[in-house]
Formats: C-alpha cells, sequence, structure tokens
C-alpha cells in the first residue's frame, strides 16, 4: 500500500505584513490513494485535536 505524507498548511500574516504559508502538522500514513489518505488524514487531525471525527470534513 503507498504511503502518503499529508501537510496541513495555514496562511499567516507575518510582521512584515507578507502573507506565508506555514505547516501546522505532518501526518504520515498508508492508505490505497491520495482522496483515502487525506480523509484519514483529517479524521487523526481531528481525533488528534479532540474534535468529533466529522466536525472538519
Amino acid at each position: 500500500m503507498p504511503r502518503f505524507i499529508v501537510r496541513f498548511i495555514k496562511n499567516v500574516l507575518g510582521d512584515n505584513g507578507q502573507m506565508d504559508e506555514i505547516c501546522q502538522t505532518a501526518i504520515e500514513l498508508d492508505a490505497p490513494n491520495g482522496r483515502e489518505a487525506e480523509l484519514q488524514a483529517k479524521e487523526d487531525y481531528d481525533l488528534e485535536r479532540g474534535f468529533g471525527s466529522s466536525d472538519c470534513l
């Protein structure tokens, strides 16, 4: 099964007024395809932060 690294990126405004992308977290997992990896990563991310599994989907 393929291994994926899913990154959660957040856009932030820096002190200099420039927009920047920051990686909040990265989750490495096995999934049959990219879409399944995305869904599984969202669920893992939610559970890690104490949200219900359907809160972010």
